[in-house]
């Protein structure tokens, strides 16, 4: 029978581990509808896409890209039934996923554009539900696979399930939460597997290191395999995980039981991810090989060359960040928390090699310990044990030489350790880098901090132990509060939340690229408070991030148009990278120009809003026509042009329209000049205006010579008439 002792301890880790995925899972469905991530929108249509092929058997059709985000997608065909997508169902197809946005720029899609964001923010359950079930997953593997104790699986729980880094990326439909999870639990499970983790019981201990295949092992090493065959299917860059556990089982099998154990393994692990990768994408039972090479390819393409839209890295614009973009870009991802673990997570691994070294040269000729034999402290530990023992406070230094209280804890560190560097290093070769690239690497060195910290405190006991907890639990607890309330501050948007230790978000922003979409909500949010919002026109950068949240027209920043935009919001990753350099100029780099609306998100400036510059106050055309429109002066300017549509002037205003005749605009112009006129001006955008109401400004006035203010597409035309006739 269970102690009572043992089960009331049961029934807290349960009810612990419950409350924090719970807590996880909340933090992960709460303000879905907020902001649009970058890409979204593609792998929304991509999803709909994958889910119509599967509904029409069309299996070939399945291969929608070549990252190729497979189990993104059905978690978003999941969540997003047919029946619900409406009209999207065939505009996922016509826009190739969401990749050829120019028809849905057209005028009069405004409400296409809108009708996708209930679509894309019910999508995202699917990936917060799955997230949150790996979390799960990953608690049940450390403690029954990996044989951790329950203080330092809660502890490695907690790091990884309230990182706000994974946090955000896990309230989004995009590849790179799912995939870390996966790889994170292949690890883990491959850990499990070897025979370097001593069997818990009820299983046997006298288990040979390679049992049969039916054994426990084979199970962990083949579930090791389906989950990295997971993770390969959704991210291209997973695919690191093949040769690097093939390698490494080959080369540990044979350390520990020869060639033909460890050719058994590499097998059973092998066929394992294949047949995952094979049975869950459609696209491999009819077109494997061209399947294979459309998903090498696009890794080869995307890998191979910098992002198209550039980079920033240390205060400039770059294409490439260098090899110092990652470690850069970790440390401002981390919270204090993870910080403290990960250097832990270090030292355990150092501690761990300089014993194991130890015990190795006090083997006979140096030959290194079995698997399974802990072995004797060295000679030199042995020495150093009673000078540390007479040391003042130092009785803690003495346990520590007995870490760890079991051999599994540091084998399962240390793997998780290499996995992270590896990944680092294999993403560190190509010039496209990203934070979120590095996100399949901080999630196991998070757990293994997790881990460490719980391990190497529980070597310091409470003085006389008199409440009876230890410093492992008492750090553990620390561990999972302290992440929990660092995620739960970061509201929507967790995506802004950097390391406070570096100086936060503030330091960010000049070291590392800040931005994934977050605060084009905010604009998008004011701008739809104005009266007149469904009649505007915004030029933007991130078409797919605002234009689904905007009331009015959006138009692509390089779809701008002088006379015609009444808003430019510029964003903050668009002002690092100096991207859109004419309109920085004419608007971020403005000395005069106010901005309408600023949106900040963790102190910092995310989104600017600013009036059409053209029109501003103290802009060339508004000086020009404040010395020409004296008083009875008429103003003829074209109806659609933001000087027209936000004219607040005193004197008359005509309106004239692009599609009238000289003919057409004359007899407007009759009518609508006032009875007592005897002067006006006519302005015309002239890239945009036809000279059509000049010669309809012919038949009744006298015109002088027209004057140009500003340059290139923004040049205006300004032309003075006069009465002909009393």
């Amino acid at each position: 029978m269970t102690p009572p002792r043992a089960r009331l301890a049961l029934a807290a880790e349960v009810a612990l581990v419950a409350a924090m995925l719970l807590g996880a899972g909340a933090l992960r469905f709460r303000h879905l509808d907020r902001f649009i991530a970058s890409d979204e929108l593609r792998w929304t249509c991509r999803s709909i896409n994958f889910h119509t092929a599967l509904a029409d058997r069309r299996w070939a059709d399945t291969f929608q890209v070549g990252h190729p985000g497979v189990v993104t997608m059905w978690l978003g065909t999941a969540a997003l039934p047919l029946d619900t997508v409406g009209a999207w169902r065939d505009l996922a197809r016509d826009t190739e996923g969401c990749t050829d946005l120019d028809t849905l720029d057209n005028e009069g899609n405004e409400a296409v554009f809108r009708s996708v964001a209930p679509l894309l923010f019910q999508a995202r359950r699917g990936v917060a539900a799955a997230t949150t079930v790996l979390l799960a997953a990953l608690y049940l593997v450390l403690r029954a696979g990996a044989g951790l104790g329950a203080v330092p699986a809660v502890a490695g729980l907690a790091l990884v399930a309230f990182d706000p880094f994974l946090l955000a990326h896990s309230r989004v439909i995009h590849l790179d939460a799912v995939t870390s999870l996966l790889a994170l639990l292949a690890v883990v499970a491959l850990a499990a597997a070897s025979p370097r983790i001593p069997p818990l019981p009820p299983a046997p201990a006298t288990l040979p290191p390679d049992a049969a295949p039916g054994d426990w092992r084979t199970r962990w090493l083949a579930l090791s395999g389906v989950l990295a065959g997971l993770a390969m299917l959704n991210k291209a860059s997973a695919l690191v995980l093949g040769p690097a556990v093939v390698l490494w089982l080959a080369w540990t099998g044979r350390l520990d039981a020869g060639w033909r154990p460890a050719l058994r393994r590499v097998v059973v692990w092998t066929l394992a991810a294949a047949v995952v990768y094979a049975a869950l994408w459609p696209a491999m039972w009819v077109a494997p090989l061209q399947t294979v090479a459309g998903v090498l390819g696009k890794a080869q393409a995307e890998g191979g060359e910098p992002h198209a839209s550039g980079n920033f890295f240390l205060g400039r614009p770059v294409e490439d960040p260098g090899p110092l973009f990652y470690p850069v870009a970790g440390a401002f991802r981390l919270t204090p928390f993870g910080s403290l673990a990960v250097a832990a997570a270090l030292g355990l691994a150092g501690v761990a090699w300089r014993a194991r070294r130890g015990q190795r040269k006090a083997g006979r000729g140096g030959r290194p310990a079995r698997t399974g034999d802990r072995g004797s402290p060295s000679p030199r530990a042995e020495r150093a044990r009673p000078a540390a023992a007479a040391m003042p406070g130092s009785a803690g230094l003495a346990r520590l030489d007995a870490l760890p209280a079991h051999p599994g804890v540091t084998h399962l560190v240390a793997v998780l350790i290499a996995w992270a560097a590896l990944f680092t290093l294999f993403m560190t070769i190509g010039p496209k880098k990203f934070d979120r690239y590095l996100l399949p690497a901080l999630a196991p060195l998070q757990l293994a901090g997790g881990i460490a910290v719980a391990v190497l405190a529980d070597r310091w006991r409470l003085a006389g132990r008199a409440a009876g907890l230890s410093v492992g639990r008492l750090a553990g607890l620390v561990l999972v509060a302290g992440q929990a309330w660092a995620a739960a501050r970061t509201g929507p948007y967790p995506l802004m939340y950097y390391n406070p230790l570096l100086g936060g978000a503030r330091t960010a922003q000049r070291a590392i690229l800040v931005g994934w979409g977050e605060g084009y909500d905010l604009a998008a949010d004011y701008l739809n408070r104005l009266p007149d919002a469904d009649g505007l026109e915004v030029a933007v950068r991130g078409v797919s991030n605002f234009a689904p949240l905007f009331h009015g027209r959006t138009r692509s920043a390089e779809g701008y148009r002088p006379g015609r935009t009444d808003y430019v919001v510029l964003y903050i990753n668009q002002v690092q990278r100096r991207q859109d350099a004419d309109r920085l100029a004419d608007y971020y780099d403005h000395p005069d120009l106010t901005p309408l609306h600023v949106g900040t998100i963790a102190g910092v400036e995310v989104v600017r809003i600013l009036p059409n510059a053209s029109a501003a106050p103290g802009s060339p055309l508004r000086l020009a026509l404040g010395q020409q429109l004296t008083p009875g002066t008429v103003l003829v300017a074209g109806g659609e042009t933001v000087l027209a549509r936000h004219y607040a002037g005193a004197g008359p205003l005509v309106r004239y329209w692009g599609h009238w005749s000289a003919d057409d605009a004359a007899a407007a112009l009759a009518d609508a000049l006032p009875a007592d006129w005897r002067r006006g001006i006519v302005v015309r955008y002239l890239a945009h205006d036809p000279d059509a109401v000049l010669t309809a400004i012919d038949r009744i006035a006298r015109r002088d010579a027209p004057f140009v203010v500003g340059t290139g597409d923004g040049a205006i035309e300004l032309t003075v008439f006069n009465r002909s006739s009393p």
